[in-house]
């Protein structure tokens, strides 16, 4: 909780920080704009004529987008596209953290009883250790062909835009899970040998 704490009050010092800037160079455009233009006893060229004229519009729309997003304030949508990855880190950490810990403790608590703690060593299948490379290629394959048919779909297809990426990893899984069925059909045919 205390570590959550500092996230959230990191957070909202870089918010705060954000717009204080922001004031700062709404305060320093609006300065600049108000410096007096040349007078028309002032002769400049055509060519140094369009560049003032230039710079002043960029100034002018750099001045009403800063205005703007001062008046509009902080998105919501921004703060929870800038919160989602901290979260999930931050959970991710913990779930890995918990679960090293839960292993701990059980092995202590077998140790205290006497039993012995490497009966919770996982013992790898022979098939799998023999045949790693052959299900690791199959799952890549058929990834790859998944995705290949994704993209034939879609280039052959009229899909609306929002569902192209679904339509990508729908066929990766769905491939990748046949390579690995594939996998499981040989691995299988190979032991009864």
């Amino acid at each position: 909780m205390k570590h959550l704490r500092i996230v959230l009050f990191i957070l909202l010092s870089v918010t705060i920080l954000h717009s204080e800037e922001a004031t700062t160079t709404t305060k320093a455009l609006t300065t600049v704009s108000k410096v007096t233009p040349l007078n028309d006893s002032d002769a400049l060229s055509t060519g140094q004529q369009f560049r003032l004229d230039s710079m002043q519009k960029e100034h002018d729309y750099e001045l009403r987008e800063t205005e703007l997003r001062q008046h509009r304030g902080t998105d919501p949508q921004d703060i929870i596209g800038v919160m989602i990855p901290i979260i999930a880190i931050i959970g991710a950490f913990f779930v890995v953290w918990r679960n090293i810990d839960s292993k701990k403790a059980l092995r202590m608590a077998m140790i205290e009883k006497g039993m012995d703690p490497s009966l919770l060593i996982d013992r790898a299948d022979e098939s799998s250790r023999k045949y790693g490379a052959l299900r690791f290629g199959m799952l890549l394959a058929g990834i790859g062909l998944g995705l290949l048919v994704a993209f034939l779909i879609v280039s052959s297809s009229v899909i609306d835009g929002n569902y192209i990426p679904l339509v990508f990893i729908s066929n990766a899984l769905l491939f990748g899970g046949l390579g690995l069925i594939g996998y499981h059909l040989i691995a299988n045919k190979l032991e009864a040998k």
